[in-house]
């Protein structure tokens, strides 16, 4: 019986980097047994896209159902939301909701203001995905005062308390993206000391600051919870069901994850070894979304509560020349997995044809409990797009193809960076590129028959394909006629130590 039969609880999971062709939920594959049971309580959008590349203005997207160039999170403008802009759960308050914000990605923090309404907010670090450790490891007989150190650790504050941690995240942790084996092989040992298995968390302490949070709020309080899971974000470490024996071993080592891999004759080799990485940390992925749904139904709260299980971004392992994410504007990167469970299941098992986008989500909860607001918003309700047509295109944009760091140190770097952009459109069966650098020549691709993207299918005659190119070039012309902001020191320090510059 739920303990909140009237306003639903919201669950919102962003699973991030995971990419929609490898979130594939097939029971008789055994890949994510969790997620495939799930999956027959939930209505899932197959033709979904994330607004962004990258972590923060997709986020911004998903708390404030607009698109980057209206919310002023990107690259082009600010990497900050500005405190004018209402968010989820300041929406919510106003119905008595109680609220948290649990994220293993520390962009989803009070320095980039997208979860300030909310009550009580935990993130990550810059070491929560280079340490993918298992919970029981800091127990009192293995490392006593390991835990209490590494709960000081986790939030805001650790420059103050341990400054020598904020001077390697700036000067060495750069060193692990080039050569993760510096970590893996300590990873290693520690597995072997403890037993633990090879697939570890990151961020461990999710499901118990999850947990603690629950159990201090009144049963009959609607609860709106948002969490973030990074176990599919680079860097990946080896595994024993992935990386076999000493010389596969070395396989592994001889790779760098700090960008683009070095042309080599191994280099499909290479990327085929870190995709198979990539899948076994969905799969850790899996079994942590079962530990939140046994924590919701624990406390009471499952059945009435509206889920959505979707992610921030994809991932690229070589497509088109591009690796990870942050930049490009291929389908690797930008479709992403949109599933919602409504309140009992309702309508669980449906799969939506229509394209959806992650401002759908916030449309989708107003609508649900019953109050207005969402007729300034971008996005559509996920109730409305199940059978009929969108009645505008989904939209995406990406940082043109350069790193992230060459678009966001405007008065910092030496450089001036190029005012770079691509957006993309999504109709019918047709996706539209616009690119700043050549507005006026436009890209198609015919999503149903090229879904590798390898012919470029525009035709100047073809009226969707016009309204799409419209639609995209639009908002090109908004995102160059913003005024890039300079990134606090902090920032930028954050964003070196994951890779991002």
């Amino acid at each position: 019986m739920s303990s909140n039969p009237g306003h639903p609880n919201i669950l919102i999971i962003v699973m991030d980097c995971v990419r929609a062709s490898d979130f594939v939920p097939d029971p008789a594959a055994h890949y994510l047994p969790h997620l495939a049971e799930l999956a027959k309580q939930s209505v899932r959008f197959p033709r979904a896209v994330s607004p962004a590349s990258w972590t923060l203005p997709s986020h911004a997207s998903l708390f404030t159902g607009l698109y980057p160039w209206e919310h002023g999170v990107n690259t082009m403008s600010s990497l900050k939301l500005s405190p004018n802009i209402p968010t989820i759960a300041g929406y919510l308050k106003k119905l008595g909701y109680v609220s948290a914000s649990v994220s293993s990605n520390f962009l989803i923090s009070q320095e980039f203001g997208l979860p300030r309404e909310f009550d009580k907010i935990y993130w990550g670090d810059w070491w929560d995905p280079y340490l993918r450790l298992e919970p029981k490891w800091f127990g009192k007989q293995t490392f006593p005062g390991m835990a209490e150190m590494l709960r000081l650790l986790r939030n805001r504050g650790e420059s103050q308390r341990f400054p020598i941690l904020k001077k390697w995240a700036r000067r060495h942790s750069p060193l692990v993206l080039k050569y993760p084996f510096i970590l893996d092989v300590p990873q290693h040992f520690l597995e072997k000391l403890n037993g633990a298995p090879s697939l570890a968390d990151t961020s461990w302490w999710v499901e118990p600051t999850l947990e603690t949070w629950f159990k201090a709020q009144k049963p009959d309080k609607p609860s709106l919870c948002f969490i973030n899971l990074l176990d599919a974000h680079e860097p990946y470490f080896s595994n024993a069901e992935v990386v076999h024996g000493l010389l596969g071993w070395f396989k592994y080592a001889r790779i760098r994850q700090d960008g683009p891999p070095i042309e080599s004759k191994h280099r499909k080799e290479d990327m085929e070894l870190l995709h198979a990485l990539y899948r076994q940390c969905i799969s850790i992925i899996d079994r942590r979304i079962n530990r939140v749904v046994d924590l919701m139904k624990a406390t009471g709260r499952w059945e009435n509560t509206l889920t959505f299980i979707t992610a921030d971004h994809g991932q690229s392992f070589g497509e088109h020349g591009h690796f990870f994410h942050s930049s490009g504007i291929m389908e690797p990167v930008l479709r992403v997995p949109l599933w919602v469970r409504y309140p009992y299941g309702e309508g669980g098992g449906r799969i939506s044809k229509t394209w959806a986008s992650l401002v759908d989500v916030l449309p989708t909860i107003l609508e649900t409990v019953g109050i207005g607001g969402g007729n300034n918003l971008s996005g559509y309700t996920l109730r409305s797009l199940e059978n009929g047509p969108r009645p505008k295109p989904a939209l995406t944009y990406s940082n043109g193809h350069g790193h992230l760091g060459d678009f966001i140190f405007v008065g910092v770097d030496r450089i001036d960076p190029p005012r770079s952009v691509s957006v993309a459109a999504y109709a019918d069966k047709w996706k539209v590129v616009v690119r700043s650098e050549s507005k006026g020549s436009f890209t198609a691709f015919d999503t149903d028959n090229d879904p590798l993207e390898r012919t470029n299918s525009w035709e100047g005659s073809d009226s969707t394909q016009q309204v799409l190119a419209k639609e995209a070039s639009a908002a090109i012309d908004m995102l160059c006629a913003s005024q890039p902001a300079a990134p606090p020191q902090n920032v930028v320090d954050r964003l070196r130590a994951w890779g991002y510059v």
